[in-house]
């Protein structure tokens, strides 16, 4: 196992979904804030992450690629992100009013799956 476990609790109601980069050097953490912050695994508990804040409501659904990443919600939308950063780069999909509970990459993260 790794080092001692470390809480964040930057997101006010709590953490819905978290994630580690591909490259393991960001975790991304969303909430019912309406957020993704974007986090520096080495860099403490007092840091000031990236934030990404496009949603319209709660952050439940994320997941992560080589590429970049991707993030939904209660707002039926599927932004895509530019690498470990917090640059939205396009609305991938919409899923017509329903709030989005799941997205996927497939393991070379050319694929994208969306559940609502």
């Amino acid at each position: 196992m790794a080092s001692e476990p470390t809480s964040i609790s930057a997101h006010g109601q709590g953490v819905t979904k978290l994630a580690f980069a591909k490259s393991g050097r960001k975790i991304y953490t969303a909430g019912d804030d309406c957020l993704v912050r974007i986090w520096n695994p080495d860099g403490g508990v007092d840091q000031e992450p990236l934030t990404a804040s496009e949603a319209q409501g709660s952050v439940g659904a994320l997941d992560t690629s080589r590429g970049g990443w991707v993030a939904g919600g209660d707002d039926s939308m599927v932004r895509q992100y530019s690498g470990e950063s917090d640059e939205m780069v396009a609305s991938v999909a919409q899923t017509g009013g329903m709030p989005v509970r799941c997205v996927a990459f497939n393991p070379q993260g050319d694929k994208l799956v969306v559940g609502s």
